[in-house]
């Protein structure tokens, strides 16, 4: 699947994954490793002993990935292995795709009677006039259709409010009648299992509540509260420096703490007061969000993932409430594994001198040099723009095109390669046609 204006090529199909090992205990788990590049070298150094990987026989590769051992992450990544050992590689579920309504397509596909998590996804993806785009049947468009579909989640109001990387449940009438809180979740746990990326934007205090079978221990504050309005009167009510301001304020809120149970509480003392906020606040960031949440919590044991959650609740802590790390020049080279031609060939003279220029490129996209970022070239390669939990299979490779009519990246999205030009006789040439294929690629096979 070329991201390129040539035709696209049929790349090998991938052996079923053997099953991993069982989950390691809980008792060594640690703090999560914090940088891209850490991050892919453990991945990396688990691939390496879990799936088979096929070196072409002429191939030199630089860019050896650094092998450190560090057990929290190689511990999170046999853990989603072995999740998605439950994935039967020889059945397929399809789904078909409009870029423009990922939306539509994806709830249709996860609502047919044959949609089944446990099977290979088939994504096939179609421009505005219905045409197919000539990708099927690989990673490269599932993990473009789950990068679209979790975006979609993130920054719509499908079943979630409230501020970016801190949204919590959206009670909504439609969302209860089409049963989506249950999709949603299953959505989420497809995506992390199946090679997507995570959701990274609830709230800390709704993820507790995800992973906790008692939330009534649970520690809740008033900037929880999405509702501005409701926030800022139990926020004046807390804060009343004396009685008297205290039942004014009190009185001024009496109908959301009525909607809470806590209309006609005694208040004889700024404590008391105080006491009353603190079971409105907890009603309006948990209690009335008991059933759908409910639901939401049976969509995520899709996969066996909320049971997981549950054993390593601080590793994907990170995966549903923290951003992904902005990548770095650094991250974006050590990622892709560089073939080189014969040693001593003209070929490999000119890739030596390309590889400056690529480096100098990633360079200049992370300062800005160029309207570019270094996720958009992720994207470009692997349809991802972050290494996914379950990381990359196979292991992103950058390689050279030789042929003089041959000016423009191109990309396997499946096979995660990325091909750079060799023909170009200067640095700012190279930079230019670089910069031009990876702004104008629209889908599969178009550049």
């Amino acid at each position: 699947m070329e991201a390129s204006s040539t035709p696209p090529s049929t790349p090998p199909q991938s052996p079923r994954s053997p099953t991993p090992p069982p989950p390691p205990p809980e008792n060594g788990e640690r703090s999560m490793v914090n940088t891209s590049a850490e991050i892919y070298r453990h991945y990396v150094n688990i691939t390496n002993r879990v799936f088979d990987r096929i070196e072409p026989e002429e191939s030199v590769i630089v860019n050896p990935v650094e092998e450190e051992s560090y057990e929290t992450s190689t511990t999170m990544l046999e853990e989603i292995i072995r999740l998605h050992s439950n994935v039967d590689e020889d059945k397929c579920t399809f789904i078909n795709v409009n870029r423009t309504n990922v939306w539509d397509g994806a709830l249709r596909g996860f609502r047919r009677r044959s949609f089944n998590p446990t099977f290979r996804l088939s994504v096939k993806f179609t421009d505005n006039i219905g045409k197919s785009e000539g990708a099927a049947d690989e990673g490269g468009p599932n993990k473009e259709f789950l990068r679209l579909l979790m975006c979609h989640l993130r920054n719509t109001g499908v079943v979630f409010e409230g501020p970016i990387n801190k949204k919590t449940i959206r009670l909504s009438n439609t969302a209860t009648k089409d049963d989506l809180y249950f999709v949603v979740g299953q959505m989420i746990a497809v995506s992390i299992v199946h090679g997507g990326p995570p959701l990274r934007c609830i709230a800390e205090t709704l993820y507790e509540a995800i992973i906790s079978d008692d939330v009534s221990q649970h520690i809740i504050h008033i900037d929880d509260i999405v509702d501005e309005d409701i926030r800022k009167m139990l926020q004046k009510i807390n804060d009343a420096p004396n009685i008297e301001v205290q039942l004014d304020a009190i009185e001024e809120a009496s109908v959301i703490l009525k909607v809470a149970g806590c209309g006609g509480s005694i208040i004889r003392t700024v404590e008391d007061g105080q006491k009353v906020v603190c079971d409105a606040t907890r009603f309006y960031v948990l209690e009335r969000i008991h059933a759908p949440l409910g639901k939401f919590k049976k969509g995520l044991e899709t996969l066996g993932l909320l049971s997981s959650m549950k054993r390593y609740p601080n590793k994907y802590k990170e995966y549903f409430c923290s951003p992904s790390k902005e990548l770095t020049a650094r991250d974006v080279d050590d990622m892709f594994s560089i073939h080189l031609s014969a040693r001593g060939s003209n070929r490999r003279i000119k890739e030596m001198e390309v590889i400056g220029w690529w480096r100098e490129f990633l360079q200049d996209v992370e300062e800005a040099e160029v309207d570019l970022k270094l996720e958009d070239i992720l994207v470009f390669a692997t349809g991802a723009d972050e290494v996914p939990p379950i990381g990359f299979r196979p292991l992103p490779q950058l390689e050279f095109l030789h042929d003089r009519e041959l000016n423009l990246p191109t990309a396997n999205t499946c096979c995660n390669t990325i091909s750079i030009p060799t023909v170009h006789r200067t640095y700012n040439e190279f930079r230019d046609r670089l910069l031009y294929g990876f702004q104008n690629t629209q889908g599969f096979g178009f550049a």
